[in-house]
């Protein structure tokens, strides 16, 4: 069998290889697991004059919620906002049975912040981003099934 590789990025990536790589892993994995969706969750606070003051966001499916951003505001951090936050993405993740919370985050960012939230550490990359170090958390939202 013969066969040419392409390799695209920035302006010449093809959404369509993308697209084709993606449904065929998709396709893979239902074999497997069977169909799975991911519901998007999100959580934001906007000020009285409405400016975003914090938030969260991520998804959740196969059992497992994926925080992919919490951000507040400079001015209102160390006053709870971000555990409110946190917790009620997490809240809407378990009341859907979901069992289990991960996340990603560097050592210039908020580990300390997420393990006071009950996380921890499962995996590190050092030296990334450069000079840094990169932590992977998890976090039971449910006890597990015996």
């Amino acid at each position: 069998m013969t066969y040419r590789i392409d390799v695209r990025h920035g302006a010449d990536h093809q959404q369509s290889a993308s697209d084709d790589i993606n449904r065929a892993l998709r396709q893979f994995n239902e074999s497997v697991l069977g169909p799975y969706t991911f519901t998007r969750v999100s959580a934001a606070a906007y000020s009285d004059d409405g400016q975003l003051q914090g938030g969260a966001t991520g998804y959740y499916g196969l059992d497992c919620l994926q925080v992919e951003g919490l951000w507040v505001d400079p001015a209102l951090r160390s006053q709870g906002l971000g555990e409110r936050l946190l917790t009620a993405i997490e809240a809407q993740a378990a009341s859907a049975g979901i069992r289990l919370a991960k996340l990603e985050t560097a050592s210039f960012q908020a580990r300390g912040f997420y393990e006071k939230q009950g996380y921890v550490v499962f995996g590190e990359l050092d030296d990334y981003p450069p000079g840094h170090r990169y932590f992977f958390m998890r976090k039971a939202l449910l006890p597990a099934e015996r």
